[in-house]
């Protein structure tokens, strides 16, 4: 019985390895749901046919716009994107060979696109190709997303020097998406907040990023620092470059209603006594009708030193409900 069992699994894996081998001989685009199938019955994605390609090599030497998503859907299994054939070439060389290197899908995305959504430990020398190869920097996707978009809302270890090269190389520090959202504004949402994520953010700013350009919700990036609870050392910085620390959102919140709604948050006092210093309007209603003291009394934060903060620099105690 056990050998039974056994032939069927030996004869099933010798089946589906020449199916994957003749799909890498026959990639098309009507094959894609074929290779679906394959690998959702654990066919090798990176097998080799005798000139040592991979299925990536195959996809690549034909590329057109409808090879994004089958690309992106073997990257996204574990594809070996550095795999070489007999000429030791990896799929990217043969993309720059054989392809327009500003090749859009139906999204009006490039390869820098991809790779800047995909991002792994050869991101960065694989943009650095690509560029090298011609690839536009500030190409834009359908919602007006550059590659520097993706990169600033990755987690690579990298970050900073990817934005240091693409800087140097022309790229656009304050481009806007459909959301009217800039490069800082994906910074300030990176879940990485770590001391390499605030030095990126310095080193924009240092560029000419601009720190008060408003998205279509109304909100800078002192919004978003005081609502995804970023440190007082980030809050400070925003504020010493001019951001505007009484700006409202579209729905009539400045900083000091982030940072009241804001729970369990160490700092918070000591924020909010600074953003009083410079500037902050503490009877600031929001659409809501309430002020920041109201959220502050609300949370209760500090045993309410936050009220008293508030208090102390003139809120009114009977006009926050």
């Amino acid at each position: 019985m056990q050998n039974k069992k056994q032939k069927k699994k030996t004869l099933f894996t010798f089946n589906l390895t020449s199916i994957t081998s003749f799909a890498l001989q026959n990639i098309n685009e009507n094959s894609f749901e074929i290779i679906k199938f394959l690998v959702s019955k654990k066919a090798d994605i990176n097998a080799k046919n005798e000139n040592q390609e991979t299925i990536l090599h195959l996809i690549c030497k034909n590329i057109n716009q409808n090879s994004f998503e089958i690309i992106q859907f073997f990257i996204e299994k574990g594809a070996d994107i550095n795999a070489k054939n007999n000429y030791k070439e990896t799929p990217l060389h043969l993309i720059c060979q054989r392809a327009d290197i500003n090749i859009e899908n139906y999204y009006k995305e490039t390869p820098l696109h991809l790779i800047g959504k995909n991002p792994n430990q050869n991101s960065f020398e694989i943009i650095q190709f690509l560029v090298s190869k011609g690839a536009d920097i500030n190409a834009k996707n359908n919602y007006k997303e550059t590659l520097f978009h993706f990169i600033c809302q990755s987690q690579n270890e990298n970050l900073l020097e990817i934005i240091k090269y693409l800087v140097s190389k022309g790229a656009d520090i304050n481009a806007k998406n459909n959301y009217k959202e800039t490069l800082l504004h994906f910074l300030f949402v990176n879940p990485n907040k770590n001391e390499n994520l605030f030095e990126a953010i310095k080193y924009l700013v240092s560029k000419g990023a601009d720190i008060n350009v408003k998205n279509k919700d109304q909100e800078t990036v002192l919004h978003y620092a005081c609502d995804e609870k970023y440190p007082f050392e980030v809050i400070k910085f925003l504020v010493s470059k001019g951001s505007n620390a009484n700006a409202t959102t579209i729905n009539n919140e400045n900083a000091l209603h982030l940072i009241c709604q804001n729970e369990n948050k160490s700092d918070s006092i000591e924020i909010i006594q600074f953003l009083i210093e410079n500037g902050a309007d503490v009877d600031t209603k929001n659409n809501k009708n309430k002020t920041p003291l109201y959220y502050a009394i609300r949370n209760d934060q500090k045993e309410k030193v936050a009220q008293f903060l508030l208090l102390m620099n003139n809120a009114n105690p009977f006009d926050f409900y």
